[in-house]
């Protein structure tokens, strides 16, 4: 609902983006109308003081996710219409690819542990304050980095739901999307910075592999080993392929190509094969249709096979 201003004697309400409320006219953000003097530039505002229908705030993470939305369902489509430019759709598909596989490692690592247990918790607590404080850094890159310094700060300190890999990776990738998209916005520095900031970016969180291996190795205890009976991988994967061991000459492929010149055959049996395919083989249902036997025998890496994971 709107009403017009021109001739109002209210001073606060005054202002040229009110007069006569043309089309497009947009409300102020700071004005309240129990409250006229929340607005400091009064007469001189440019935005409307008048009743406007607002839209509510979807707040932080409903923005991230409205905006991850948009970007694959402009991507997907192909329309000569998108509003998005080329070079932040190629920046995008690193953003929104390369950190969930990246996080998907690190909770490969974490399965040494018992979830919820207190080893489990502080791990997962170092990996999350680590990517919010590499997510801060790229929004220091943003053109309007000083407002979202601000109102970092203001933000209370993280609760227990910050221990959240899944939400933390959600707003990780928002916050650099974003960034991308402001700096491109912005026009000031020339595409190839953007890319090597993303880039820089995308390097650091992958280090966290890396840091988080020294934080297991410095634990006071290691990692529960499991018990096995199978004398070899293969034993193992065959075991829990059931009806699909056509699968089994694929799954024995990718896993050599992970694990070369890095892990021990023994190493490869105890941890490898019980991460990469134990509660994944277990939930696999039979598969019958030879299509999706196809993708799956062309898979490239482990992690394109898109075993179930929930």
């Amino acid at each position: 609902m709107m009403r017009s201003l021109a001739g109002s004697s209210d001073p606060s309400l005054r202002n040229p983006g009110s007069l006569g409320h043309n089309r497009g006219c947009k409300p102020c953000n700071k004005f309240k109308p129990e409250r006229p003097e929340s607005c400091k530039k009064g007469d001189t505002c440019t935005f409307c003081h008048g009743e406007h229908e607002r839209p509510k705030h979807k707040g932080q993470r409903g923005r991230h996710a409205l905006q991850r939305r948009q970007y694959l369902e402009s991507v997907e489509s192909q329309a000569s219409s998108s509003t998005i430019r080329p070079e932040l759709a190629q920046i995008g598909a690193r953003i929104y690819q390369e950190p969930r596989l990246i996080v998907e490692r690190l909770k490969r690592k974490l399965r040494h542990y018992e979830p919820s247990s207190s080893d489990w918790a502080e791990k997962v607590q170092f990996l999350t304050q680590e990517i919010r404080a590499i997510g801060n850094k790229a929004q220091d890159a943003r053109p309007d980095s000083s407002r979202v310094q601000k109102a970092r700060d203001e933000q209370p300190p993280p609760t227990n739901n910050d221990a959240d890999l899944e939400s933390r990776l959600k707003w990780y990738e928002g916050c650099l999307y974003l960034t991308a998209k402001k700096m491109l916005e912005s026009e000031t520095p020339p595409v190839e910075d953007v890319e090597r900031l993303v880039d820089a970016n995308l390097r650091e969180l992958a280090g966290l592999e890396k840091k988080l291996d020294q934080q297991i190795a410095g634990s006071a205890q290691e990692p529960p080993r499991i018990a096995w009976e199978e004398p070899t991988a293969e034993a193992f994967i065959q075991k829990h392929l059931v009806q699909n061991s056509w699968l089994l000459p694929k799954l024995l492929e990718l896993l050599s190509l992970e694990v070369a010149d890095r892990l021990t055959e023994k190493e490869l049996k105890e941890m490898e094969a019980w991460n990469h395919f134990h509660d994944e083989l277990q939930r696999l249902p039979e598969i019958t249709d030879p299509s999706v036997r196809s993708l799956f025998k062309e898979a490239a890496s482990l992690e394109a096979l898109h075993l179930p994971t929930s």
